[in-house]
């Protein structure tokens, strides 16, 4: 029933051939959410969120003697739709977690410039969450806190955010936009005005996720390459 109400009828057909439907069933998964969150950005709201409705179409698993890593994430490609909206997606996948990059423009395109990533596995801090955390947000960003893997989140992107801008962390701010806790779409405060960088936030099971996008390509530079995640990413 879970893959009836989840996949369309040629993404059935496409999981019955994979080598490994357990796994694959997840990518599908990751990237349906990761084409909710883009066209959730698009309209400037959530629209419902029916699975089926949400196409995914993954290209063929890399040929294992190729330049797929051994060891480390391994890396599958794809399209997704919702509608009239086209989102790329790159999955990747390691032990434990699988992080989905979803993003609209150039298909031939690996990834847009300026885009930094990683996956963190949680570590719960001590005594009562909340106590613990709070004194580590502004009062705004603490109003889009509502676990602590969202908490946890926030404090791995920031981090990032610091580091890629070259600014103190102290500086920036991740408020949550209107509507209901876990569907709010993050905005990126630099400070107390909203900064030109598009972030997405993502927490399941033992692991939290986060990536953004900022700048223009500069013209007299190719661009940058995106370090490799691994389970210990995020900082």
């Amino acid at each position: 029933r879970f893959v009836a109400r989840v996949l369309a009828p040629e993404e059935k057909r496409a999981l019955a051939e994979e080598d490994d439907p357990q796994t694959a069933l997840w990518l599908y998964w990751a990237a349906k959410e990761t084409v909710f969150k883009s066209v959730s950005k698009a309209l400037g709201r959530p629209p419902p969120f029916r699975h089926s409705l949400f196409r995914v179409r993954l290209e063929p698993p890399p040929d294992p003697g190729g330049n797929q890593p051994l060891l480390g994430p391994r890396i599958r490609k794809g399209r997704g739709s919702y509608g009239e909206f086209q989102v790329n997606l790159r999955i990747e996948a390691g032990p434990g977690w699988i992080h989905a990059l979803g993003w609209m423009g150039d298909p031939t395109k690996d990834l847009p410039w300026g885009v930094r990533y990683g996956v963190a596995p949680i570590v719960s801090p001590p005594g009562e969450w909340k106590e613990a955390l709070r004194s580590l947000f502004s009062p705004r960003e603490w109003q889009g806190v509502y676990q602590p893997a969202s908490a946890l989140a926030r404090l791995e992107a920031r981090g990032a955010l610091a580091a890629a801008l070259g600014v103190e962390e102290g500086r920036l701010e991740i408020a949550a936009g209107p509507g209901a806790a876990g569907r709010r779409i993050p905005r990126v405060l630099l400070d107390g005005v909203a900064a030109p960088l598009d972030l997405t936030l993502s927490h399941h099971g033992n692991w939290i996720g986060w990536a953004f996008l900022w700048g223009e390509e500069p013209r007299d530079r190719g661009p940058v390459s995106v370090p490799p995640i691994s389970p210990t990413a995020g900082t």
